[in-house]
């Protein structure tokens, strides 16, 4: 059996696409606050860590894991996960949403780390 290796990276470390409709971020030791408001959309991108080769072998990715609270309207529309500039995971169409969660999203196919892993997370206004 193959050694498993897991890499998280903080929330605080969120870069948002375009933060010019947001109402604040607010990074702390345990997280990152962000206010958005109602009827707008968001994309953030974590960058990942990723070490390409341990103990002389090519790591492979096979998931992406997403922990996440989210509230006031608003949900996780979409996930993507990409290895460079090629994506390796896409899942559209996803209503996650409440308090404190985890969800995990596989990757297409395991896919040799060669350059750095971003992981993309669309947010979503709850249109009623």
């Amino acid at each position: 059996m193959s050694t498993q290796y897991t890499m998280w990276v903080h929330g605080s470390g969120v870069q948002v696409q375009d933060p010019s409709p947001l109402i604040g971020i607010r990074r702390t030791g345990s997280c990152c606050l962000i206010k958005m408001p109602s009827f707008h959309n968001a994309w953030f991108h974590f960058a990942v860590p990723t070490p390409s080769v341990i103990s002389n072998a090519h790591v492979r990715i096979i998931q992406v894991w997403l922990e996440f609270d989210s509230t006031q309207g608003h949900y996780i529309s979409s996930v993507r996960a990409f290895h460079g500039h090629y994506p390796v995971a896409i899942h559209k169409d996803l209503r996650l949403e409440g308090g404190r969660a985890r969800e995990m999203f596989d990757v297409q196919e395991k896919v040799k780390v060669e350059t750095g892993i971003c992981v993309s997370v669309k947010v979503s206004w709850v249109h009623l």
